[in-house]
């Protein structure tokens, strides 16, 4: 049979009898019906191959199909009206009140029903039939099995077997959590149940960090399957596998576990485009990341120090800035002449042109300072110092000796250190002339007039034939040749300085191994962990690690992001960390300041978001089943994230043939306006089918169009950069451009067109098309497995200058529109923020807004209010131009209004007709939809 087959035509079935959107279970935890019997379906046809073997059941291929439609019918009564008004009522009106949901008319409807949509024999009604009444041990008394067995005859004689595997599999997924689901598998292999006995179980669990856990579920899965075991059930926070009883499989040791995650990290990081991340802010940190920084990348990250700044930057300053400035370079040149209005315009186009090389100067010191350097083994280290380090590891050798070959030791690294350093002075001044290297290492931070004095004044005037070319002085050539000169000069003296150290010691990036050992302690499951040990460094650095939270170095301590104990750290910068000198709240109690020190997992977790988006981000989507999910409806919302992604990504880079057409999160009108359909009545507005939306769709509801207006404005943009990029004047004739792109255009409105739909492309109008329409991707899926799924974000949701109650609601209608279109539950949260939720709180967390979640009065939206809050704050947003409130906070003062009146009224005054149109009428009545609190 195609199990995948008839999964999909079963989940159809279920969706068109509205279970989608009907509750399976609600109490401790809520599942939709289909969500909880799709779980269920999972699981039955993942462990079928193994029931179905001669030396477990040995299930014919009729008794399997009767399995699939009894465990897919079980619940069926869980659909009428009844049975929902019973489970929605608040649980001291349910008691006394129970309302089966077996029902014998009903499932003899299904079972029929099901079996001709999946096209199975009919002969296999009967006992399908039985499986669903006789399911749950309260039903089968003699009456309803005489019953059961005399009107309905079947091909097996193992009904209640049978009936007992659907039982125990409805049992083992009404757990919300992984653990629990664990031991009630293993109770039922202890006490003889149907399924439990025929079982292997083995199961891994994570501590959940972001990026990071995602890469580590994908591997920890690698691993097992390598041995044999098959996921059976996704949670956020782990997988539980199976395998034959009958197998001899093992589960994957923590190294086994590690080296597959070495492996994803490998797979998901880019070979190349380190440049971005190594090279910093030239105003905090230039060197921001040294674990990335590789020294035979050295030209790449020089080059990309010049981009840090732009020409003309400083030319825009205000002049009393620039004057200011410009004085104290004369001053360190030794001019005292009054400066003229004139002088300061000419010397500050003289400062702007030689910002970039400024750059370029100060991010070769610091690649070349020796902490940097030599960061990984030290120097060249003479032959006596290898014989002390050897003596050194002498166990027997007493302390008193020890300490002097310590301190031997120190003397030698620190004399290897100045001859180093010594000999890369001889070979930079050989370009720069005498004294020059002494004057690059008394520039700190950025300060132009410094630095044209001492380095760039000096560099302008050596003779061209230094490097290599015609003119006297190297200040005379073209901005470019100069440019190029200094960047191959600067790399050939830092491959110079580089080939000095053993080639084992050269700085290189941080290994794809490297970075995932250090995050083996999120791994709970498989590992070996001494608990009292753990107890004891954890107790034992939390005493002493408040103080030291803003002191560099290494210590025992308490990472002040995951709460967890380390010894090495880094000192975080806010380069990957916003705030890093207020990111705990320890200073007020200790009085220390500076930048927190944190773990080095926490880093790379921080590393690995910006190297996979490219950047910082703003904000990241975290998306988890609810609850948890099957192997093959853990595939389907994968397969729904890529169908997602493509999409988008087509929509937002130079691929669209249509940049006018964007996406977006934020625009909460734009989105509501492609999601509700006409209103009419009192049925829901939204176009949410029962089926949900595919991936596709998604993006489409997510997207919207440029007015005219901001056509046009982007229209002429395009054409001004065309002409700036080839140096042409504003009234440049399209026969120049047929010229320069062999074409044949007769005016400017169809080329730009042609630029703009993508018919007319080349590298040149490529960049200028992806910089006018600002076509980089605002969002991507970067990791994602069943159990865990991250979009970050480059942006927030806020609109403007709006507060933020308003950006909240916005960013409320975006994650209801997700969690509902996709089955998921999902959360927004802040870059650096800890993941503490695992799925099953509902299908979105409300924003840590105070006025928000007073307002939907939780943290979470439940399944049961998702579609109303989502078709509130989008008619909501629809209402927000005719209301007139302040932009600041529309979406908000709509949703408080005490009555549908006041906000009629408020239409009414602001309209020039005096009156609300019959469209407004019908947006205030969802807005103000009453909720149902239970």
């Amino acid at each position: 049979m195609n199990y995948t087959e008839i999964h999909r035509k079963a989940v159809e079935w279920m969706i068109d009898r509205g279970w989608r959107e009907t509750y399976g279970k609600k109490g401790a935890f809520t599942q939709s019906l289909l969500q909880h019997t799709d779980v269920e379906l999972n699981v039955l046809l993942e462990l079928l191959p193994i029931l179905a073997r001669p030396e477990h059941f040995g299930l014919s291929k009729l008794e399997q199909q009767a399995l699939i439609i009894g465990q897919v019918v079980h619940d069926v009564g869980k659909e009428t009206e009844k049975w929902q008004q019973y489970v929605k009522a608040p649980r001291e009106q349910q008691r006394g009140n129970y309302v089966p949901h077996v029902i014998r008319p009903l499932t003899d409807e299904a079972v029929v029903d099901l079996v001709n949509f999946l096209g199975f024999s009919h002969s296999v009604i009967p006992d399908a039939t039985k499986f669903v009444n006789l399911h749950m041990a309260a039903t089968r008394n003699i009456t309803n099995v005489l019953a059961a067995t005399l009107l309905h005859k079947g091909n097996s004689i193992r009904w209640n077997s049978l009936a007992r595997i659907i039982d125990e599999i409805d049992n083992i997924c009404s757990i919300p959590a992984l653990l629990p689901t664990l031991q009630a598998i293993e109770n039922n292999q202890q006490n003889g149940g149907a399924v439990g006995p025929h079982l292997k179980l083995a199961y891994h669990l994570v501590s959940i960090r972001g990026v990071s856990t995602v890469l580590l579920h994908k591997a920890a899965e690698k691993a097992y399957r390598a041995e044999g075991w098959l996921p059976l059930l996704y949670f956020s926070e782990g997988t539980i596998y199976a395998a034959d009883s009958l197998l001899n499989v093992n589960e994957p040791n923590v190294s086994a576990i590690m080296a597959c995650m070495a492996e994803e990290i490998q797979d998901a990081t880019p070979s190349t485009g380190y440049a971005k991340m190594v090279v910093g802010n030239p105003l905090e940190t230039f060197l921001p990341k040294p674990d990335f920084f590789d020294y035979r990348e050295i030209r790449d990250y020089l080059k990309q120090a010049t981009q840090r700044i732009s020409r003309g930057s400083f030319r825009k300053k205000p002049v009393t800035a620039r004057r200011k400035v410009i004085e104290n370079y004369y001053q360190k040149l030794g001019h005292s002449s009054p400066i003229s209005d004139q002088q300061i315009d000419v010397e500050s186009d003289y400062i702007d042109t030689a910002q970039p090389e400024m750059l370029a100067f100060k991010f070769f010191k610091v690649a070349l300072d020796p902490e940097m350097a030599g960061k990984k083994q030290g120097f060249a280290i003479p032959e006596q110092a290898k014989e002390l380090e050897a003596a050194q590891a002498d166990s027997t050798l007493p302390e008193k000796e020890r300490k002097r070959i310590t301190k031997a030791l120190k003397t030698i690294h620190r004399e290897a250190e100045v001859e180093w350093v010594s000999e890369v002075a001889t070979k930079y001044e050989a370009y720069f002339g005498e004294g020059s290297f002494a004057r690059l290492q008394s520039t700190s931070t950025i300060q132009p007039a410094h630095e044209m004095a001492t380095v760039i004044e000096p560099f302008w005037q050596l003779p061209g034939k230094n490097f290599g070319l015609d003119d006297k002085q190297i200040g005379l050539e073209r901005d470019d040749v100069r440019m190029n000169v200094l960047i191959e000069t600067l790399t050939d003296i830092a491959n110079y300085a580089y080939a000095l150290l053993p080639e084992d010691a050269r700085p290189i990036r941080a290994t794809p191994t490297e970075v995932a050992t250090t995050f083996v302690d999120d791994l709970i499951h498989p590992h070996t962990v001494d608990i009292k040990l753990l107890a004891g460094q954890q107790l034992d650095a939390y005493k002493i690690s408040k103080p030291k939270t803003f002191k560099p170095g290494n210590a025992s301590r308490i990472c002040p992001i995951c709460n967890k104990y380390f010894s090495q750290g880094t000192t975080a910068t806010a380069d990957f960390l916003d705030k890093p000198e207020s990111h705990t709240n320890r200073a007020v109690a200790h009085g220390a300041t500076g930048k927190v020190t944190i773990c080095n997992a926490c880093k790379y977790e921080r590393f690995l978001q910006q190297l996979l988006l490219g950047e910082k981000v703003a904000r990241v989507l975290v998306i988890t089943p609810r609850n948890h999910i099957g192997r093959t409806t853990g595939a389907g919302l994968l397969q729904q994230m890529e169908s997602f992604r493509e999409n988008a990504s087509i929509m937002m880079s130079n691929d669209t043939a249509n940049p006018n057409r964007q996406v977006t999160l934020a625009l909460t009108g734009v989105i509501a306006g492609n999601l509700f359909a006409t209103v009419g009545g009192n049925e829901s507005v939204t176009k949410l089918s029962k089926a949900g939306f595919d991936g596709g769709e998604l993006s489409s509801i997510l997207s919207y169009t440029l007015g005219a207006e901001k056509q046009k404005e982007y229209r002429k943009t395009l054409r001004k950069a065309i002409l700036e990029e080839y140096e042409l004047d504003n009234d440049a004739n399209i026969t120049e451009m047929n010229e320069i792109w062999e074409s044949s255009y007769t005016d400017w409105e169809a080329a730009l067109e042609d630029i703009i739909n993508g018919h007319l492309s080349n590298e040149t109008l490529d960049e200028i098309r992806v910089q006018t329409y600002r076509l980089r991707p605002q969002l991507k899926v970067i990791c994602q497995t069943p159990n865990l799924i991250l979009v970050p974000l480059r942006y927030d949701f806020a609109v403007g200058e709006e507060s933020d109650t308003n950006a909240a609601l916005r960013e409320m209608f975006a994650l209801l529109l997700i969690g509902l279109a996709l089955d998921c539950s999902i959360a927004a949260i802040d870059s650096g923020e800890a993941i503490t939720f695992v799925g099953g709180e509902g299908v979105a967390r409300v924003p840590a807004v105070p006025a928000i979640r007073d307002l939907i009065g939780s943290d979470w939206v439940s399944l049961e209010h998702a579609k109303v809050w989502l078709e509130k704050i989008g008619a909501a947003s629809l209402l927000a131009s005719a209301t007139a409130y302040p932009e600041r906070s529309n979406l908000y003062e709509i949703l408080r209004a005490m009555t549908p009146g006041h906000i009629l009224r408020r239409i009414e005054m602001k309209s020039k007709s005096g009156q609300a149109s019959s469209q407004d009428y019908q947006w205030i009545r969802i807005a103000t939809q009453a909720i149902q609190q239970r």
